[in-house]
């Protein structure tokens, strides 16, 4: 859990209700409810962000075989990245905003619309 602005805490809690569905809700500093907000996510958007992550994570592993294998000659896993790349990927406006990645950040360059096979050319270039 961690304070927002207002001084009272964020969390994440599942209301047995909603039968799985997340809710967000700020508790204030006496710890009552401040507000209770469903996610915003469609189900196709959420599906789509986690094909995204398993993209990017089956990338980043065949790279690494590749590396292993001595036939590409510099990767860095980036495994346990790919969540917050992800949404810091699909933020971006592309007619906006710049991006600057380093070696470690391929689920961004992916969702900025790199492809998988242009990928693959740079790491054997």
């Amino acid at each position: 859990m961690a304070k927002n602005s207002t001084g009272g805490i964020n969390s994440t809690k599942t209301s047995p209700s909603k039968k799985g569905k997340a809710n967000s809700q700020n508790y204030g500093d006496n710890g009552s409810s401040k507000n209770n907000m469903e996610s915003e996510f469609k189900k196709e958007e959420l599906l789509k962000v986690l094909r995204h992550m398993l993209v990017a994570r089956s990338i980043d592993n065949k790279a690494m075989n590749l590396l292993r294998q001595g036939k590409t000659f510099f990767h860095i896993a980036g495994a346990g990245h790919e969540a917050i790349q992800t949404a810091i990927g699909f933020s971006l406006d592309p007619h906006r905003d710049w991006l600057f990645p380093y070696y470690r950040d391929l689920a961004v360059v992916l969702a900025a619309g790199v492809k998988p096979n242009e990928f693959f050319l740079q790491c054997f270039a």
